[in-house]
């Protein structure tokens, strides 16, 4: 999934040829390897990827009434992108691990064995 998600950011870096300043192109190629390690557990959690669909042609609305888009980013631009990049990964990891622990049951020697039955009748 990480190699993915790197290869999904570096696909961005293509739009420099499109004039746009090489600085914001790092900085969301960044953000992007974030937003899909994030996406990524999702459909590996949920198993479906079209809320995802839709998340990102919301979060794809703005870019078409920014105006100045190809200036160069300020500080707090970057800081932002980089920051949302970074939670982003960071909630996916989150979210494989959380999952994993919940589907994986692991004996003491370290093999994974059938999943614990709950009990027939609750007390």
């Amino acid at each position: 999934m990480l190699i993915s998600s790197f290869l999904y950011g570096a696909a961005h870096i293509g739009i420099i040829a499109a004039g746009v300043d090489p600085v914001l192109v790092g900085v969301y190629a960044l953000n992007m390897v974030g937003m899909s390690v994030a996406f990524a557990a999702v459909v590996v959690v949920t198993g479906t990827i079209w809320p995802l669909v839709l998340i990102n042609a919301a979060m794809q609305i703005p870019f078409f009434f920014e105006p100045g888009a190809n200036s160069r980013p300020g500080v707090v631009a970057i800081v932002i992108e980089l920051v949302v990049g970074a939670l982003a990964a960071g909630y996916g990891i989150w979210l494989l691990h959380r999952h994993q622990d919940r589907h994986a049951d692991h004996s003491e020697d370290g093999q994974f064995s059938a999943p614990q039955q709950p009990p027939a009748v609750w007390c």
